[in-house]
């Protein structure tokens, strides 16, 4: 870690926050990417429809939009460095 970036003892900083925009890096690509591709491989395999679970997308983009913009907000007012 480097000299700027103190550690934090609070868990939702150094623990919470990272965990919950990877999961929703993870869940975006699930939806944009990983599905399709085996929902279309699965119905060329099969010959039939396949019917695919999806989640939903405006809510996956507000969470990274939070996450982002609470990052943002943190480095605008210096909180990261106190």
């Amino acid at each position: 870690m480097s000299d700027e970036q103190p550690q934090t003892d609070s868990v939702v900083h150094s623990r919470w926050r990272p965990i919950g925009g990877w999961l929703c890096i993870m869940a975006i690509g699930y939806e944009l990417f990983l599905l399709p591709i085996s929902v279309t491989v699965l119905q060329f395999l099969s010959g039939h429809p396949v019917d695919a679970v999806h989640t939903d997308k405006v809510l996956l983009l507000e969470m990274v939009a939070i996450f982002v913009g609470y990052r943002s907000f943190e480095k605008y007012h210096e909180v990261a460095s106190k």
